[in-house]
Order: C-alpha cells, then sequence, then structure tokens
C-alpha cells in the first residue's frame, strides 16, 4: 500500500511538505495521521509543535500562516487541518497560493472524508499545484490487502494470526479495517496467553449463529433455491451485514468448495477434509455435501459474475442490496 510506502520515507527522514489524505477507510488513514505525528513530533514538545485546525472553522490565510510558524526545538511543526473538505472553493485557491513554495520547516496534513477514493474539483486542483505534495488514497481493502492487513494487525497485538484464519476472517466480516481490527482485538483478548489465532478459534468466536446463516445461504444458493437465498440474504442484511461483505462471503465459499473438490479427490472425507480446509471439525459433513453437489464450472462461472457485482458495488454503479438480488438471482438459474 502507497502510505506504508510513505511512512517508510518519513522513517528515513523525508517528509512531504503537504499530505492530502482522502478516501473511505478512516482507520487507515488516522493510523496514517498517528505514525506521522509520532515521527516529527519530538517527544513532550508535541503541545508546542501541533496545530489542529477544522476546515469549517479556518481559512486559507490562517493555514497558511501557522505553517510559516517556525517550530520550537524541533525539525518540523506540524499544522492538521481535519475535514478539510469543508474548506470553500476559493480557500482551496488561496491556500494553494499561498502553498505555491511551501516552507521546509512545516507539515501540513489535509484530511478530506470522502467516500470516494479519488480527488475531485478544489482539492483535486490544489494537489495539482502544490510542489512536493504527497496526495494519499484510503481506498477500502482489497481482500488480499486486507488479509495480509489482518495479520499486520495481529502481530502488532502480539499474535500470530493463521493464513487460514485471516482468510475466514477476511471472508466473515468483510475488507473494512474498523471492523476487522475490532474483532481482531476481541481475538487477542480471548486467545490470552495462547500466541496462535487458529481458523477455529474466529468460526467459533466471530458467532457460530452468523457461521450458521452463512452456511444456509451458500446452501441455497448451491441448490438454486432462489426464494431461500433471498430470504436469507435479506435476514443478514437486517442483521446488519453490508451487501459488499455477502458477496465476498459468498465468493470465499465458491473458492472453498473448488478446494474441497480438490481434497476430495485426494480421498479427504468428514473432520479430516475440514482440517484440510482450516474449518471447525463438526463443518467437515456439511461442506462436503456442498462440493459433492455442484459443478466446479458453475463454481468458477459464479465466482466470475460475483466478481463483477463487486467491482460494480465498489465502484458506486449499482445498489448494494439489488446487487446482491442480482447474484442469488444469476447463481439460482
Amino acid at each position: 500500500m502507497r502510505h506504508q510506502a510513505e511512512l517508510e520515507r518519513l522513517a528515513r527522514g523525508l517528509a512531504a511538505p503537504v499530505y492530502l489524505l482522502y478516501g473511505p477507510e478512516a482507520l487507515l488513514k488516522e493510523r496514517f495521521v498517528r505514525d506521522v505525528l509520532s515521527r516529527l513530533l519530538p517527544p513532550g514538545l508535541e503541545a508546542l509543535n501541533l496545530e489542529v485546525l477544522h476546515g469549517d472553522a479556518t481559512d486559507a490565510d490562517d493555514v497558511a500562516a501557522r505553517c510559516r510558524t517556525l517550530p520550537a526545538l524541533a525539525r518540523y511543526r506540524v499544522v492538521l487541518v481535519r475535514g478539510a473538505e469543508r474548506l470553500a472553493p476559493a480557500a482551496w485557491s488561496a491556500l494553494g497560493a499561498a502553498l505555491a513554495s511551501p516552507p521546509d520547516t512545516a507539515c501540513l496534513l489535509l484530511l478530506l472524508a470522502t467516500d470516494r477514493d479519488r480527488l475531485e474539483g478544489p482539492p483535486k486542483r490544489f494537489a495539482e499545484g502544490v510542489q512536493g505534495i504527497v496526495a494519499l488514497p484510503f481506498a477500502p481493502l482489497k481482500e488480499a490487502e486486507a488479509r495480509a492487513w489482518s495479520r499486520e494487525e495481529a502481530r502488532r497485538l502480539g499474535k500470530h494470526l493463521t493464513p487460514e484464519a485471516a482468510d475466514l476472517l477476511v471472508g466473515l466480516l468483510g475488507p473494512e479495517a474498523q471492523r476487522l481490527a475490532a474483532e481482531i482485538e476481541k481475538l487477542a483478548l480471548f486467545a490470552g496467553a495462547e500466541e496462535r489465532i487458529e481458523a477455529g478459534t474466529v468460526e467459533a468466536q466471530v458467532g457460530e449463529e452468523r457461521v450458521r446463516r452463512i452456511f444456509e445461504l451458500a446452501d441455497a444458493v448451491a441448490a438454486r433455491d432462489l426464494e431461500a437465498a433471498l430470504s436469507l440474504s435479506r435476514r443478514l442484511l437486517a442483521l446488519g451485514e453490508s451487501p459488499l461483505a455477502l458477496l465476498g462471503i459468498l465468493a470465499r465459499q465458491f473458492r472453498l468448495l473448488l478446494r474441497a473438490q480438490e481434497a476430495l479427490r485426494k480421498g479427504k472425507r468428514g473432520a479430516e477434509l475440514a482440517r484440510e480446509l482450516g474449518l471447525l471439525a463438526f463443518l467437515g459433513p456439511r461442506i462436503e455435501a456442498q462440493a459433492r453437489q455442484v459443478n466446479p464450472a458453475w463454481l468458477e462461472a459464479g465466482l466470475r459474475r460475483l466478481g463483477r457485482l463487486d467491482a460494480e458495488l465498489k465502484g458506486g454503479r449499482r445498489d448494494g442490496a439489488l446487487s446482491l438480488d442480482l447474484a442469488c438471482l444469476d447463481l439460482c438459474r
């Protein structure tokens, strides 16, 4: 991820004069701010060299003046503007003109709370006009990124989240960092002195009832039972599941079934099959029955369809609940 590369540059003393942080992944954005502050502000001198402003209560002249104030007993002064999306269009233009050649003794952090991971309008023109600016998108994590991030988050808490456990966690919760971080913290507390967090622990702690309903949804789709699939998907949505997460869960289940079919060809059965797939033993007969019921070509075609719907949903081109209904309709044909 690009913001990780920027943190590595900061560790080498290469701070940009201006960081423009945007996109919907709020937790990663806040983590980046925290890391910038810890690297640029000497311990004990934070209050002397940090200014926190708000976009609806400041203007370009105020921000520029604070950036030009010399730091106290430190290399940098940091000016943090929260809610920068609320700056007036004229303020963006004026700030861009004032910081065309930004001072090398300040670091300006502009945080935009946006639903999109791309810049538009005045912030985009500002980013194009300021020398040395680093504009960083904080887009929703992709599944592979979320799995790697989850394992790193567990390491931060002194735990080893196995690859199978990370795969299951992301499959059950989706790739949102805030949600994953909260669940990983619970898993770490549950693990206690135990260092490893296995897939079985994830399955038990995330919620057996939820896991059961997800398997029922996968059962209904595999049986081409459209009425049951729509009913279960809507029940899960009513319980607070996001459409994007449920599409991801269905895709994970399809990948799991393909792996189960391969394991069945090798003679794995029941509890042994569950162990092969990183599942709790009692799920072995269920996944075996599902795997025997469906055609591999149908699973692969379904994965492609789910991938297209996922991209459309992330791009804002479809309503979430509608995308889930379309997935059930397509898969149950």
